[in-house]
């Protein structure tokens, strides 16, 4: 299985639960984003996750949503993180759930997860996609407020996802490229 927004990464209904199998990225010390856009009728993040690619020793984490920066096309302002969370020593995915993170449909924003540095390596998955973004800011403790400038700015997709809830019903997208008759509830 691949990368694929809206299935194991990016704003997702269920979460997912399979090995996306897809290439390891350093995480340890380090904040990386994911460029995304809230589906139709999203109204907050419940949920967000990251996989983790190999077994290490313990460490925190944190996950959270960045405003977007359309100057910059890189993550901007903190909406909201989680505190810090035990990532366990095995691989697998790490969330935090509980959260109630507002967002707008149709609206870009960046999911972030920030995992604190030692002496292994802990990977997060990535695939290069063309017309992706990834943000990545090094030497990080805590997802910081406002993201400043990336130290690499990637067409990537990572293996972070988030749950959200709904108003009006289903989601007649779970990602991807909303129509304008779909905003307004045509």
């Amino acid at each position: 299985m691949a990368l694929t927004l809206g299935t194991n990464c990016g704003f997702v209904s269920p979460a997912p639960v399979a090995d996306p199998e897809a290439t390891g990225l350093n995480l340890s010390g380090t904040a990386i984003a994911l460029k995304v856009v809230a589906p139709y009728g999203a109204t907050a993040v419940t949920e967000i996750g990251w996989w983790c690619d190999n077994a290490t020793d313990e460490r925190d984490f944190e996950v959270g949503l960045y405003t977007h920066d359309p100057g910059a096309d890189e993550p901007e302002a903190l909406i909201g993180k989680s505190a810090a969370t035990a990532k366990g020593t095995t691989a697998g995915w790490k969330k935090v759930s509980g959260l109630s993170i507002p967002v707008v449909a149709g609206t870009t924003y960046w999911l972030a997860v920030q995992l604190d540095g030692s002496a292994e390596v802990a990977q997060i998955d990535y695939t290069p996609t063309v017309g992706q973004r990834q943000a990545k800011i090094t030497s990080q403790t805590t997802l910081i407020d406002p993201w400043g400038t990336s130290a690499s700015l990637t067409e990537n997709l990572n293996g972070i996802y988030c749950l959200f809830t709904m108003t009006g019903g289903a989601a007649k997208h779970s990602y991807g490229s909303i129509a304008a008759d779909e905003l307004r509830g045509d």
